[in-house]
């Protein structure tokens, strides 16, 4: 299952040179998305938001390779929970297929507390 949030208010660095000065020459990262704290809904970290009974109340970026989330720079409509069933290959891939700037979460850095945001690096 999907919990879709719209963030709203990010910066977005989509400069590969930047992220691999960043990051080192062995980064995947192409996406850098700075989230401003707090957001639209209260952010959690992926394992205490797995043990949250309200799910699409707040907010996580869990990074991985098998089980993971994404994100999109883009107009979306609706928070409505999505589940993989709905499309044939699961909705990441659904999203990756019809939709530019679509990002593997592959790393979370914060929350840093002087300027309170998020930095969520994509592939």
């Amino acid at each position: 299952m999907w919990y879709p949030t719209i963030l709203h208010n990010c910066n977005v660095n989509l400069d590969r040179a930047n992220a691999i000065a960043k990051y080192g020459e062995e980064s995947r990262d192409v996406c850098v998305l700075n989230v401003r704290l707090p957001c639209e809904k209260p952010y959690l970290p992926p394992k205490e938001w797995q043990r949250t009974s309200d799910k699409a109340g707040n907010v996580t970026f869990t990074p991985g390779d098998e089980t993971f989330d994404f994100f999109f720079v883009g107009d979306w409509e609706t928070e409505t929970p999505v589940t993989d069933d709905d499309y044939d290959s699961g909705f990441y891939s659904f999203m990756n297929a019809h939709y530019d700037h679509v990002y593997a979460v592959n790393t979370v850095n914060g929350p840093f507390t002087v300027i309170p945001h998020l930095e969520v690096t994509g592939r």
